[in-house]
This record gives C-alpha cells, structure tokens and sequence, in this order.
C-alpha cells in the first residue's frame, strides 16, 4: 500500500467536502456551523496542513497550528474519508507518527472533540490525550470534550521557566 502525504490544498478541501466521514460532518458542523467550510478552507493558508491519500485516494486532511500567541501549544485537528476506516491500521501507525513529531515541538496538545464521536474519543486515548469532561462548546453549545496532550507531563522543557515562576 502507498501512503503519501502531501500539504493541503483548496482541491483536497473540495474533495474532503464530497467524501466526509458522517461523524466527522456532523462534528464540524456542531463546531462551526455555516462557518464550517470558509474556516476550513482558510485553515489551509496557515499552520501546518496534510492531505493524506492511500493508494491515490484521499484519505484525510490534518494539520496543526500554533494556538493564539502561545508558543507551546498547539492545535492538531482531523478530518477524514471513508478510505481511513478500510485501512485503520495504517492510518494509526501514521497518525501516531505525527502526533509524536508534534509533541517535540509543542508543549501541549489540545483540541476538542464531539461527545458522540465515540471512535474518534477512543482514537485519542489510544494516542495519550486526556479527555476532560463534556461541556457546551462550539456555535451551538453541544457537548464536547476537550482533548490535552502534554509532552512533559506537566514539567518545564530544560531551559524553560513556567509562566509564573520567578526569573
């Protein structure tokens, strides 16, 4: 099987649009609404942005990016087709792959995820996020879980002082 990621572009965005996942349109939705598709699209001009494909077929687009003026968070987000369902084990192998790069050069991970997205809670877990609690969030206040992944375990980087402590 060949994977290739390549970055994102308005192409694989309009195809992602055609062949998304039920639970991932029902996600981004919740989230954003109306403004689903535009904040999409834009995501795309900045941060870090993939399509990733199987065999030639779109499987996903992801990306990270930094989160606000805060250096060492980071926001990854996920979007995908069918296709990464009939290749679920390449699809973890990978996705652990660059969660993992992404954990060298953000402190923290952290996103949200829709409380009735069951297998994408499970898929987080399985990376090492902690979910917190359900709570109200997006454009109609649905419930959804916010998903933390902290690579120094809640210790300073070396070299790093923490917000707070005393120079």
């Amino acid at each position: 099987m060949a994977v290739k990621f390549t970055p994102a572009t308005e192409a694989d965005i309009a195809e992602l649009m055609v062949k998304l996942r039920p639970a991932d349109r029902a996600e981004m939705e919740a989230l954003a609404g109306p403004r689903a598709l535009p904040l999409l699209q834009s995501s795309i001009a900045y941060g870090e942005n993939y399509a990733g494909h199987w065999d030639g077929e779109l499987a996903c687009v992801f990306g990270i990016h930094r989160l606000s003026i805060l250096p060492s968070v980071g926001q990854p987000w996920l979007l995908t087709t069918e296709v990464v369902a009939q290749h679920a084990k390449v699809f973890m192998e990978q996705s652990k792959r660059f969660v993992e790069d992404w954990q060298e050069r953000f402190d923290t991970l952290v996103n949200y995820v829709d409380a009735r997205y069951s297998a994408a809670i499970a898929w987080l877990k399985w990376l090492g996020f902690e979910i917190e609690p359900a709570e109200p969030h997006g454009i109609f206040g649905m419930p959804f879980h916010r998903a933390v992944r902290t690579g120094w375990h809640g210790e300073t980087r070396p070299g790093l002082a923490r917000q707070g402590d005393a120079n």
